[in-house]
């Protein structure tokens, strides 16, 4: 390398000096070539220009600094849908159908308003309870008069009875059960057909209404097994009342239900002109701030929920984890400090190639010395190196940001994006502050040159306290390490484990759980979890809604249409579940068959258009039986005008024109959103990972034009992988979009260590030639490698460690997924790969010929002896080239690997008086505090060699 810059031994994968492992007789990749002259040249640019690049680079920091201030934080409740999802249409079908009246000219679109309140006893025990039903009616008449919301039509605050048209009455069930039970627990009251409070229809004076959407957590009594305490006495039934909390302690009986633990009220309204959307979350989240924390009461529990809560609790779930990051910050950058203090881990490339050229320019002063031909020299060697990490990294991201869902592919395209950004801060901001620094760093090198000199040298000659103590342990522990790994039973019985893993993690995969739900989102503290888990216990065994939407009903005048309609519902109705019989038409609301009852009340009695009603069906509002055989639309106004039958108001929208065609149903549920990416959770994730992992093989073999080492580390990847959704579904971990976002991630960091551990001992092989021995191989290997993939492994790990004091689902799983990638990263780069590597040197060593086996070993030890009886030489002359790091030179005694290998070779400086050049020393080729490589040049000279006294 032209100026003369002493070489190190290597820990990056490609750089100027790196271009040297291909051998004195090549010059390496063009397209490398290439990058490093950009880098080079970039080096002065930044150096003349630093003040200018980092006054852009702040300008551009403080602007998106009050861009981010001033962007309200909102989260899309179908953010985790995937694209082209059925759930997306539906969802969208919902908020159109609700938040547009009509065809009206008035018509107004925005979200509509749909909070609930649930209701739970403090005890645990039943709901139906006198005095627990009464604090329940309480509740709903405050929440329907006292919660507010500016029209600003009018310009007054309405509350929900006020604002509310269509679906004024959702509640009003539990109203009248409780209007009924007290006129039936009033003293004297006698059992009367017209007050019948069972579950789950019930109706009170004529009007029918069903407990379905409102009674939860139901137990009924069993009529047979309760026959005979009724008949023994009511005192045996008293008994049993009194021994226990949740049976109603009322003789005779009043219902037949036994217990209920939950009811659950629902305040839906139609989005008014003049509300924005704004004006409606304020609303619901008002709704959430009574009730959970201004709203006191001794007997129940109270939950609100609402979708604005839901995004709330999304955005807060992700803004807590800001805090914590900072933690993680700091401890890299104490990280950082050490890895620069032992002068090991070349993974903080900059500042310390920065440090290295400064200490050479010390040393041996040259003219052309400057800032700019420092930061050059710096860019040139690790340029290339920083940007290799980070077009491996953004193309894994790149993939992800194209599939599965809006959520993930803005989680991965910020990463990729805060990838680039680095990436360019890094060659703008810190290079430019670096040559700010640098240009009074060398003005001080010139008034102190004596002074500076002197203190170089001494720093030198008597390293630090820690360097003396560490040395040895780690040479010792690094020699133990390789003769163990060279082992046959070592490496056999590590290749077994290996194997073992794989099966293991293979078979984790193939029975990971695929799941999402909103709760896995929101942090551990939310009141949503706890409301979660009453729903789940309560409501979703016994009850789950499902809307359907028709939106081409067509015209409903003729039969045939209207018999199509009524099929078509029938069909519905006998859909069973994977939990067994579904409700049917008890559980069905269609307002076709109240317009039934509606016509059959209130029409001429001698019409003949219905179908009496079958008595089998007697328990739901509208029976099955009775079919519609005339409609009219004049007649349908009236019906939807009638306060029994209002609430259908907002799911009858009339229409003129209407077509003839299909009936185009939409079926809405509310974790729709959430259960479509069950189906293509596991297509999304294998693609990306296989595209993911074709990208970085590709980005690999452009920058290091070797496919040993392209194939071991994109295998090695793929096993890593592998190993992280394995253990991850033995760990309890499902697959959502949080893990596969996690393991695309991930993909980046783990190719660095595979990739350098197949790259060195590849080039090792060269070096040494085809006949040396796998534990050289290795020896040269993990010198360069092992110590800083640990130092890196362990400040990650303790990095991501700081999000484990975020209650935050999303936080575990990162956290998780981190840290296996980093420990399978550093098993596969430091055990398994060494191992398959020596066990597959060792398989071709045992093939070879036996005459080339003895001739090689005949020669090693030749050698060896050689070395013992020439412990020192000195090089007279110049060489044709400059001596770099791995370069190979033969002489007359074949004096191999100078600078860097694994014979015990070293290249350093002849100092003493009257003799000039170079002379070979021997070292300790596992210690990782190796003396100094210097470089040579001159004019074309025969290499020759003589002992040294």
């Amino acid at each position: 390398m032209e100026g003369g810059i002493r070489p190190k031994r290597q820990s990056i994968l490609i750089g100027q000096r790196s271009l040297d492992v291909y051998g004195e007789t090549q010059q390496g990749p063009k397209f490398v070539v290439w990058i490093i002259g950009i880098f080079r040249k970039w080096g002065f640019t930044i150096a003349k220009y630093p003040w200018i690049a980092i006054a852009i680079c702040l300008s551009i920091s403080a602007l998106s600094m009050v861009k981010i201030v001033l962007t309200p934080q909102r989260n899309e409740i179908t953010g985790y849908t995937p694209y082209g999802a059925r759930a997306k249409d539906e969802f969208q079908e919902y908020q159109d159908f609700f938040s547009a009246q009509g065809m009206l000219p008035y018509t107004s679109y925005g979200l509509p308003v749909a909070p609930y309140l649930f209701v739970v006893a403090k005890d645990n025990g039943s709901m139906i309870r006198p005095e627990y039903m009464r604090e329940t009616v309480k509740i709903l008449n405050y929440a329907m008069n006292n919660i507010t919301m500016l029209n600003r039509v009018t310009g007054q605050n309405e509350s929900f009875n006020q604002f509310c048209d269509s679906f004024c009455q959702l509640n009003e069930p539990i109203r009248q059960f409780y209007n009924g039970y007290v006129i039936l627990s009033e003293p004297g009251a006698e059992p009367t057909s017209r007050i019948k409070l069972n579950y789950p229809i019930s109706s009170v004076f004529g009007r029918t209404f069903s407990l379905q959407p409102n009674f939860f957590g139901v137990e009924l009594y069993n009529e047979t097994e309760d026959e005979i305490p009724r008949l023994l006495g009511a005192a045996k039934v008293a008994e049993s009342v009194l021994n226990s909390t949740d049976l109603i302690p009322e003789l005779p009986r009043l219902t037949n239900m036994k217990s209920v633990k939950m009811l659950t009220m629902q305040f839906r309204a139609e989005h008014k002109p003049g509300w924005t959307n704004m004006d409606v979350k304020k609303w619901e989240m008002k709704m959430v701030e009574v009730f959970e924390r201004n709203y006191h009461s001794n007997l129940v529990k109270i939950y609100a929920y609402s979708q604005s809560y839901v995004e709330e609790e999304m955005v807060r779930g992700g803004i807590i984890m800001i805090p914590y990051l900072v933690v993680g910050f700091v401890i890299m950058c104490a990280c950082s400090i050490v890895s620069v203090m032992t002068r090991v881990d070349s993974s903080y490339l900059m500042i310390h190639e920065w440090q290295r050229v400064t200490e050479h320019m010390r040393e041996t002063p040259k003219k052309k010395d400057s800032v700019g031909h420092r930061m050059s020299e710096v860019l040139s060697e690790v340029g290339p190196a920083i940007l290799i990490s980070c077009l491996t990294n953004m193309f894994a991201d790149a993939v992800g940001s194209f599939t599965s869902s809006p959520e993930i592919t803005l989680l991965c395209t910020g990463n990729m994006l805060s990838m680039c950004v680095a990436f360019i801060y890094q060659m703008t901001f810190y290079a430019g502050l670096m040559s700010i620094v640098g240009s009074y760093e060398i003005g001080g090198d010139v008034e102190e040159k004596n002074r500076m000199a002197i203190s170089i040298a001494e720093n030198r000659r008597q390293p630090s306290k820690f360097h003396e103590a560490t040395k040895p342990v780690i040479s010792k522990f690094m020699k133990e390490y390789v003769e163990v790994m060279t082992t046959p039973v070592v490496y056999v019985g590590i290749f077994l484990i290996y194997i073992t893993y794989l099966g293991l993690s293979i078979y984790g995969i193939t029975i990971i759980n695929i799941s999402l739900t909103a709760t896995k989102l929101f942090a551990m503290d939310s009141p949503l979890l706890e409301l979660d888990h009453y729903r789940v216990t309560y409501q979703v065994p016994s009850y789950s809604m499902a809307t359907v939407f028709i939106s081409n009903p067509g015209n409903l005048s003729d039969p045939q249409r209207l018999h199509r309609i009524n099929m078509l519902v029938d069909d519905l109705e006998h859909l069973n579940g994977t939990w067994g019989q579904n409700w049917g038409p008890v559980g069905t609301k269609f307002f076709m068959r109240d317009y039934a009852n509606f016509q059959q009340t209130f029409g001429d009695e001698s019409d003949d258009e219905f179908a009496e009603p079958d008595d089998s069906d007697s328990m739901t509002t509208t029976p099955a039986t009775i079919v519609v055989k005339h409609f009219s639309d004049d007649e349908l106004r009236y019906f939807l005008k009638w306060p029994e039958y209002d609430y259908w108001a907002g799911f009858v929208k009339l229409r003129n024109g209407t077509h003839e065609g299909e009936f185009k149903p939409t079926v809405f549920h509310e974790d729709g959103v959430y259960l479509d990416l069950i189906d293509n959770m596991t297509t999304d994730t294998w693609q990306s990972v296989l595209g993911t992992l074709v990208c970085m093989a590709f980005v690999c073999f452009i920058f290091l034009n070797n496919v040993f080492t392209v194939a071991i580390a994109s295998l090695s990847v793929l096993s890593i992988c592998a190993g992280i959704l394995g253990i991850l579904s033995w760990w309890g971990v499902d697959l959502d979009p949080i893990t596969m976002a996690a393991t695309i991630i991930s993909i980046g960091f783990s190719v660095d260590i595979p990739a350098h551990v197949s790259y060195h001992y590849y080039q090792a092989s060269i070096q040494e030639g085809p006949t040396s021995r796998p534990a050289d191989r290795l020896a040269n290997c993990l010198s360069s490698v092992a110590f800083p993939a640990v130092q890196a492994a362990l400040s990650t790990i303790l990095c991501v460690c700081s999000l484990l004091f975020v209650n935050l689902y999303m936080a575990g799983v990162f956290v998780k997924t981190m840290i296996l990638c980093v420990v399978l990263c550093n098993l596969h780069g430091l055990v398994f790969l060494p191992a398959i590597l020596i066990m597959l040197d060792s398989i071709r060593w045992a093939m070879r010929p036996k005459g080339a086996a003895a001739q090689a070993k005949g020669t090693a030890q030749k050698g060896a002896s050689r070395k013992q009886k020439n412990a020192r030489v000195r090089v007279i002359g110049s060489i044709k080239r400059f001596i770099r790091p791995g370069a190979t030179f033969t002489t007359r005694r074949k004096v191999a690997s100078i600078c860097n290998g694994s014979t015990g070779a070293m290249l350093v400086k002849d100092t003493r008086k009257g003799m000039g050049g170079w002379w070979i020393e021997e070292f300790d080729p596992f210690s990782l505090f190796w003396p100094l490589c210097y470089s040579a040049g001159g004019a074309p000279a025969e290499l020759a060699e003589e002992k040294l006294d």
